[in-house]
C-alpha cells in the first residue's frame, strides 16, 4: 500500500515539475525517498527489527536511492574530460551509491536469515538479484532471479519482473531456448508498456532457435502494437529486422509485400538486409536472393549499382566466378552509361583486376592440366574480364588485351591468341610501350608455332609477324630460327622468290652458318628436281662453284650426282621391264663414272650383283656382291641381308664354297652390332664351310667373332660341338685339349665334354700319359656329377663313358668272387661261402648303381656280370661234394645246399629276363646283347649292304 502511495506522489510531483531540470527532479525524488526511509527506520527501531515487511520496504527504498544516486555520480563522471577520465580511478566516483546498494543487500540477507518463512521472499530475492546485476555479478544475479521466481506470489510484480530479467540474462548469453519459456510466461497475461520490447526479444529468440514462423508472427504483432501509444514504439527495429527474418527464411517475396504494405523503399531495405547478412557471414544464399530481388525494385541506376557492388563481394567470397562475371558485365554497362561514381568504379576495377589475374594464374598453372574443360572455362572467363578491364582502363588497354592473349595461349587457344597479340602489339606501338610490343610479338611467334594453328591464321599472320620481328631483330638468338621458319613458309606456299630473299638475308646475317644455308638450298633444289628443271639445278651448281654459296663437299657431290642420276634415270625403267642387259649397262656406267658418289656406287654395285645372280652368273654375282659389301655400312647390309643370303646359298649349292664362306663372313661382320634374324644363318653357313674345308683355326676365330656379334647362344654351342668333332676326327689332341678347356668354363657345356674327354683320355693312355689320363677320368666324373645335380641333359655317349669306368670296378669284384674256391673242412667252407655272399651283395649293389646311370651298354654289361656272378655261385655250390665223407653225409649236405641254390638260381633268371626286356624295350645295341638274346626274335630287321656300293665322303662332299 505504501509502495502505491509513493508512486502516486512521485507521479504528481513529476507532472507538476515537468519543466524543472533532470537534476532537480532527481534531487526531489531522493528527498522523498529519504523522508520515507527515515520514517521506516524509526518504525523498524520501535519494533526491534521484528517486522519483515518494514525491513523489505527499507531494502526497496535503499535500492531505489542507490539507483538515483548512481545516476548523479555517473553524470559527474561523464562530465570529466576524456583524458582525465582515462587516468582517474572510476570506483571513487561511485562510492556513495555503492554504500546504499550494500545496505540494501545486507538488509535482504538479514530478512532471509531471520524470517525464513517470510511470504514475500520473492521480493527479497528480486532486490538481491537486481543488486548483483548492478555489481556485474551476472551468475549470482541469475541465481537470485531464479529464487525470486520460485518464492514470488502468483501474478506478483516481483515474479513477473524476475522472469523478464532472467529471460534477458539468457537472451544476452544467447541461451535462447532457456529464455523462451520465461518470456512466454511473463508476457502471457499482462501487456505492460514494455510488452513490445520484451516481445521483440522473444521474437528474436524464436528466430535463433529456427522457429521462424513464430518469430515472424510475433514480430508482426509487435509492429502493430508499436502504433499504439500505450506501448513502447519498436516499429523502426521491426521494419529493419522483419525483412531479415523473411529473407533468412527464404520468404523474400513476403518481405517485399511487407515493405509494400507499409510504403517503404523495397530495394534499399533489401540491400540493407543483405549487407547485414554478409557482414554477419550468415546465409549467403538468402543475401543473394535479397540482392537479386532488390534489383527488381530499384528506384534508379544508383540502387542497381549498389546491389551489384554488394553481389560482387558475395560472389568473390564464395568463388562463384560465373555470376561474378555476369555482374561485372552489368556494372561495366552502367559505367558506359555514366551511372558509376568514383567509389563504385574503383570497386569494379578492383574486382575485375583481381579475378582476371586469379583466373589467368589458374589457367597457367599445372593444376588443371588434366581437367581440360575446367581450364577452358576459366580461360574464357579470364579473357572476358580482361575485355572489361580494357574498357575500364584506357591508359593500360594494351596491357589488358595482351593478358587476354596470354590467357588464350595458356589454354591452347592459339588462333584466338594470335589475333589478340596482334591487337595488343598495335595498341602498344601507338602508346609507345616497347616492352608490351616486344612481348606481343614474341607471343605471336610462339602461338604460330603451335601444331593446332589453323592454316588461315598462319596465312594471315605468319609472314607479317616474322618480317616484323626480323626487321627489329635481324641477329637475335630467336631470329636464327625465325629465318628458317619464314623460309619454310614461303617454300610451302611455293613463293620461291621470297624464299630466296630470306636465304640471302640469312646469309648476310649468318655468313658462316653453311649448314643451314645448305639445307635451304637443298629445299630449293628439291623443287627444281620435282619439276625436272635441269637448267635451274645447273645454275645453282654454277653459283656454288663460283663461291657465291658455300656448301659441304658432300652436298656439292650430291648435287653433281643429282644431275648424273637424272641423266641415268632410264636405267630403273629397263630393270622394271625385265631388260636386264640394258639395266646392267646403265648401272655399270653409274658405277664407273668419276662423278658418282659412294652411295651411287654401292647401289649400282648391289643392283649389278643381284642382276648377275638372277642371270645365273656365279662369278660376277660374287665379284659385285663383294664390291657392294665393301661400300655398304651396317644399316645398308641389314636392309638387303635377304638378298645376300640368297646369293651366298646359291654359291654354296654350286660348290663355290670359298666365295660363299667369304660372303657369309663379310655380311656377319657388317651385321655384328645390329639385330637381324638372318645373322645366325650367315654364321652357321660360314662355319659349316670352314669345317668342311678343314679350316679349324678359322672356325675358332669365326666362333669368337660370333660371340662378339651376339649370335644366339644355342647356335654358338652347336658350332663349338661341330668344331670339337672335327678336331677329334683329325686327332688334333692339343687343339682338342685347348678347346675343351675353353668350353669347360661354361658349366652348361660340361655334359657335352664327357665323351670328347674320354677320347682324349684314350689318346693319353696310348701315348703313355697315365697320370694325365687319371686326371681326365676324375674330371669326367666331376662333370657327370655336376650335370646330374643340375638336372642337365647328358648325351648317351657320355653315359656310356661313365658306365664303362664303373664297370671296371664291378668286373674286379666279379673276378674276386669267382677266385674264391669252396673247400672242406666244413668251417673253411662256411667262411668262404659267407665271403662269397658278401661279395655277391657288393656286385649286386654296384650293378644297380651302374643301371641308374642310364647307359645302354652299361645296363647290358651290368646284367651280364650279375647273371654270371649268381650263376657261377649256383654252379659251384651245386657241383661241390665234400671229399672223404660218407655218401649219406654228402647227400644230406647237398640237400641243404640245394635250398640255398634255388633262390640264387631264380635271381639269376630274373636278371636275365629283365636284361632281355630292357634290350628290346630301349633298342639297346651292345656287343654283350648276344649273351641274353641267343635265340630271341628281335624287333628290328638286320640289313646287309655290299661294300662296293658304299661311298665314303668328307664334310665337303669329296670322296
Amino acid at each position: 500500500m505504501k509502495n502505491f502511495l509513493v508512486l502516486i506522489m512521485l507521479s504528481m510531483f513529476l507532472g507538476s515539475s515537468f519543466a524543472a531540470s533532470v537534476e532537480e527532479r532527481r534531487n526531489k525524488v531522493i528527498s522523498i525517498i529519504d523522508q520515507e526511509l527515515k520514517e521506516i527506520t524509526r518504525l523498524n527501531k520501535q519494533t526491534g527489527s521484528r517486522n519483515p515487511n518494514l525491513l523489505l520496504r527499507m531494502a526497496e527504498l535503499l535500492l531505489e536511492k542507490a539507483r538515483h544516486v548512481k545516476e548523479q555520480e555517473n553524470a559527474v563522471y561523464l562530465s570529466l574530460d576524456s583524458l582525465e577520465r582515462a587516468n582517474v580511478q572510476k570506483s571513487k566516483y561511485f562510492r556513495k551509491s555503492r554504500k546504499f546498494f550494500i545496505q540494501a543487500q545486507k538488509t535482504c540477507y538479514f530478512i532471509l536469515k531471520r524470517f525464513k518463512n517470510f511470504k514475500q521472499k520473492g521480493d527479497v530475492y528480486y532486490i538481491l538479484a537486481y543488486n548483483a546485476k548492478e555489481f556485474q555479478q551476472q551468475n549470482k544475479a541469475q541465481e537470485f532471479f531464479k529464487r525470486a521466481m520460485k518464492y514470488a506470489r502468483s501474478n506478483s510484480n516481483a515474479g513477473q519482473k524476475s522472469q523478464i530479467a532472467l529471460a534477458e540474462i539468457y537472451y544476452n548469453k544467447k541461451s535462447y531456448r532457456k529464455a523462451i519459456p520465461l518470456y512466454e510466461r511473463a508476457l502471457k497475461k499482462k501487456k505492460s508498456r514494455w510488452y513490445t520490447k520484451d516481445a521483440y526479444n522473444l521474437a528474436w529468440c524464436y528466430f535463433r532457435t529456427k522457429q521462424r514462423t513464430k518469430a515472424i508472427n510475433l514480430m508482426n504483432e509487435v509492429y502493430k502494437l508499436s502504433k499504439n501509444s500505450r506501448f513502447v514504439d519498436m516499429s523502426n527495429a521491426v521494419e529493419r529486422d522483419l525483412a531479415f527474418f523473411y529473407t533468412e527464411s527464404g520468404r523474400t517475396k513476403d518481405a517485399i509485400s511487407f515493405y509494400k504494405s507499409i510504403g517503404k523503399d523495397i530495394s534499399s531495405n533489401l540491400i540493407k538486409v543483405a549487407k547485414y547478412l554478409l557482414n554477419q557471414g550468415k546465409n549467403p544464399t538468402s543475401a543473394e536472393r535479397a540482392l537479386t530481388e532488390a534489383k527488381n525494385y530499384v528506384n534508379g541506376p544508383k540502387d542497381r549499382v549498389e546491389a551489384n557492388i554488394a553481389l560482387l563481394g558475395l560472389y568473390e567470397r564464395f568463388g562463384n566466378t560465373s555470376k561474378h562475371l555476369k555482374v561485372c558485365q552489368e556494372l561495366y554497362k552502367d559505367h558506359q552509361d555514366g551511372h558509376l561514381d568514383e567509389d563504385s568504379l574503383d570497386q569494379l576495377k578492383y574486382h575485375v583486376q583481381r579475378m582476371s589475374a586469379l583466373l589467368q594464374k589458374q589457367v597457367a598453372s599445372k593444376r588443371y592440366e588434366k581437367q581440360r574443360r575446367t581450364k577452358r572455362d576459366k580461360a574464357r572467363k579470364a579473357v572476358a574480364y580482361f575485355n572489361i578491364l580494357s574498357g575500364l582502363d584506357g591508359k593500360n588497354v594494351h596491357r589488358a588485351v595482351f593478358h587476354a592473349a596470354e590467357t588464350n595461349y595458356a589454354s591452347n587457344k592459339y588462333n584466338e591468341a594470335v589475333a589478340q597479340y596482334d591487337r595488343a602489339y598495335n595498341l602498344a606501338v601507338s602508346k609507345g610501350d616497347k616492352k608490351i610490343a616486344r612481348l606481343s610479338l614474341d607471343g605471336m611467334i610462339a602461338a604460330l608455332g603451335a601444331k593446332s594453328i589453323k592454316k588461315e591464321t598462319k596465312e594471315k599472320y605468319l609472314s607479317k609477324v616474322y618480317l616484323l620481328y626480323l626487321k627489329n631483330n635481324p641477329r637475335s638468338k630467336k631470329s636464327y630460327k625465325i629465318y628458317q621458319r619464314l623460309f619454310s613458309s614461303y617454300i610451302e606456299k611455293k613463293e620461291f622468290g621470297n624464299a630466296e630473299k630470306v636465304l640471302l638475308a640469312f646469309k648476310r646475317n649468318y655468313p658462316k652458318d653453311y649448314n643451314t644455308q645448305e639445307a635451304m638450298i637443298a629445299k630449293i633444289m628439291d623443287y627444281h628436281k620435282d619439276r625436272n628443271d635441269k637448267d635451274a639445278i645447273k645454275g645453282w651448281v654454277s653459283r656454288i662453284n663460283n663461291g657465291e654459296f658455300k656448301v659441304s663437299r658432300k652436298y656439292a657431290k650430291k648435287l653433281k650426282l643429282l644431275l648424273l642420276t637424272m641423266q641415268f634415270e632410264g636405267v630403273e625403267k629397263f630393270n622394271s621391264k625385265g631388260d636386264k642387259t640394258n639395266a646392267l649397262k646403265g648401272y655399270v656406267q653409274i658405277y664407273r663414272n668419276k662423278e658418282s658418289s659412294k652411295d651411287a656406287k654401292k647401289n649400282a654395285a648391289y643392283n649389278i650383283a643381284v642382276l648377275f645372280y638372277e642371270l645365273g652368273n656365279k662369278k660376277y654375282s660374287y665379284l659385285w656382291t663383294e664390291r657392294a659389301l665393301n661400300l655398304m655400312n651396317a644399316d645398308d647390309v641389314k636392309k638387303f641381308d635377304g638378298s645376300f643370303l640368297a646369293i651366298s646359298s646359291d654359291l654354296f649349292n654350286r660348290q663355290e664354297f670359298k666365295q660363299s664362306a667369304d660372303i657369309n663372313q663379310k655380311v656377319l661382320g657388317k651385321l655384328c652390332k645390329r639385330s637381324s634374324k638372318n645373322k645366325r644363318l650367315f654364321f652357321r653357313n660360314a662355319n659349316v664351310i670352314l669345317l668342311a674345308e678343314n679350316k679349324l683355326n678359322e672356325s675358332q676365330s669365326l666362333i669368337k667373332k660370333a660371340l662378339q656379334c651376339s649370335v644366339a647362344a644355342d647356335e654358338i654351342k652347336r658350332a663349338r660341338v661341330d668344331l670339337m668333332k672335327a678336331v677329334i676326327e683329325g686327332s688334333m689332341w692339343g687343339l682338342l685339349e685347348s678347346l675343351i678347356d675353353t668350353l669347360s668354363r661354361d658349366k652348361s657345356y660340361r655334359a657335352e665334354l664327357i665323351q670328347p674327354l674320354s677320347i682324349l683320355r684314350s689318346a693319353y693312355i696310348s701315348s703313355g700319359r697315365e697320370r694325365d689320363a687319371q686326371k681326365i677320368k676324375a674330371r669326367i666324373l666331376t662333370y657327370y656329377n655336376t650335370a646330374k645335380k643340375r638336372k642337365q641333359s647328358i648325351p648317351l655317349e657320355a653315359l656310356d663313358v661313365v658306365a664303362k669306368f664303373r664297370l671296371v670296378s664291378l668286373e674286379y669284384q666279379v673276378n674276386k668272387l669267382k677266385s674264391i674256391k669252396l673247400q672242406f673242412p666244413e668251417k673253411v667252407y662256411n667262411n668262404r661261402l659267407k665271403e662269397k655272399f658278401a661279395l655277391l651283395d657288393k656286385v649286386t649293389s654296384r650293378s644297380l648303381k651302374i643301371l641308374e646311370i642310364g647307359s645302354g651298354k652299361g645296363i647290358v654289361s651290368s646284367y651280364k656280370y650279375l647273371v654270371e656272378s649268381y650263376q657261377s655261385l649256383v654252379n659251384e655250390i651245386s657241383r661241390f661234394a665234400p671229399a672223404g665223407k660218407s655218401p649219406e653225409y654228402v647227400k644230406s649236405f647237398q640237400g641243404t645246399m640245394k635250398k640255398i641254390v634255388i633262390p640264387l638260381n631264380q635271381k639269376a633268371n630274373d636278371f636275365r629276363k629283365e636284361a632281355r626286356r630292357q634290350i628290346i624295350k630301349s633298342s639297346i645295341l651292345s656287343k654283350e646283347n648276344s649273351f641274353f638274346l641267343n635265340g630271341e626274335k628281335l624287333n628290328f630287321s638286320v640289313e646287309y649292304r655290299p661294300s662296293q656300293e658304299g661311298v665314303l665322303m668328307d664334310r665337303g662332299g669329296g670322296q
